[in-house]
């Protein structure tokens, strides 16, 4: 099991972060057909990227463009943070933003 936290850097400087929640998870399945595993550990790109960040963005209740496109026109950076949860334990996400270990953000 894992939590996937995903941190979107706006164009005006703004960022949050969101734990993606399993609705959206299954959503960016279903929209990219492959698993978000697979996608993370073995996929990462620009494009994965933005979609996770438009899921997040969407998910915390703001408005997106329609367009994966138009999207990454308002963001500057996007980053992602995914914490294992053992099996048979609760999990617990720290409420601080984005760690600087490297794993986020992505600017490229």
């Amino acid at each position: 099991m894992f939590l996937l936290n995903i941190t979107t850097v706006r164009a005006d400087g703004s960022q949050d972060t969101v734990e993606l929640s399993m609705a959206s998870q299954l959503e960016f399945e279903a929209l990219e057909t492959m698993s978000l595993i697979d996608a993370v550990d073995n996929k990462i790109s620009q494009r994965i990227l933005t979609r996770l960040s438009w899921l997040a963005t969407k998910q915390s209740g703001s408005v997106v463009p329609a367009s994966l496109e138009e999207y990454g026109k308002t963001i500057k950076a996007v980053g992602y943070k995914v914490e294992t949860i053992p099996f048979g334990e609760t999990a617990s996400t720290p409420s601080s933003p984005a760690s600087s270990s490297g794993e986020s953000p992505t600017p490229n």
